[in-house]
């Protein structure tokens, strides 16, 4: 059984008066992908926001090996996330100014990787994203499927620790989604990489090796 690298301990969150999340605990193995589940506004996309530091929970502790996240200032939390974390969003969210290729190629630079190396890896996840031929191509030139295929390579490119997708297949039609999500789910698990899912899909949860609920504002294991 892989180590486990991520713990949530007493994690709390409130929005004004709603309390969002609520003394929430969970441990996190490497290579394991966890499928998120609950009604819209349960706190999925928050509790992985969390995760991923790009929020702050009100109270509790979240460790990323021995390091507590929660409580590094701004700068320290800027920098997990660009070493640690790769992000793949229902919208996408590439910049249409620069080619696919650049796109990919960006979390790299930004962690400051060296242009063979950098070369190397963009080349390595278009062919195994199978978006080759659109390496020169800008974002809004493409069909959805190929763009999510491009943030997915974009969020592998630095080979992070913990991948967070939230809602992936929200735009894709089912044919297109199975086949993001196989090619997701296999490279983070090459990588061991944990994978962590918040979605309302049947093939995600098929897919992932814990199913976990988020009622009333706190955890449900399926």
């Amino acid at each position: 059984m892989p180590a486990s690298h991520i713990h949530l301990e007493r994690i709390c969150k409130r929005y004004r008066e709603r309390q969002v999340l609520n003394e929430i605990d969970i441990t996190i193995r490497a290579g394991e992908l966890i499928a998120f589940v609950g009604r819209s506004g349960s706190g999925k996309s928050t509790l992985l926001r969390i995760i991923g530091a790009l929020e702050r929970p009100d109270s509790g502790t979240l460790t990323y090996r021995t390091k507590n996240i929660a409580a590094l200032d701004e700068n320290a939390r800027s920098m997990f996330r660009r070493k640690s974390v790769g992000f793949v969003f229902q919208s996408f969210n590439l910049i249409n100014t620069l080619s696919v290729a650049e796109n990919i190629a960006l979390p790299l630079q930004l962690n400051l990787f060296n242009q063979a190396d950098i070369r190397r890896r963009v080349s390595e996840l278009l062919e195994q994203l199978n978006i080759a031929q659109y390496a020169d191509q800008f974002p809004d030139e493409l069909s959805g499927g190929e763009q999510q295929r491009v943030a997915i390579a974009r969020a592998l490119a630095h080979k992070p620790q913990i991948v967070i997708a939230d809602e992936p297949t929200g735009n894709l039609d089912l044919e297109t989604a199975r086949t993001v999500l196989s090619v997701l789910g296999s490279v983070c698990r090459e990588q061991g990489a944990s994978l962590l899912v918040a979605t309302h899909s049947d093939e995600v949860t098929g897919m992932a090796d814990r199913v976990v609920r988020i009622v009333d504002s706190r955890l449900q294991t399926l």
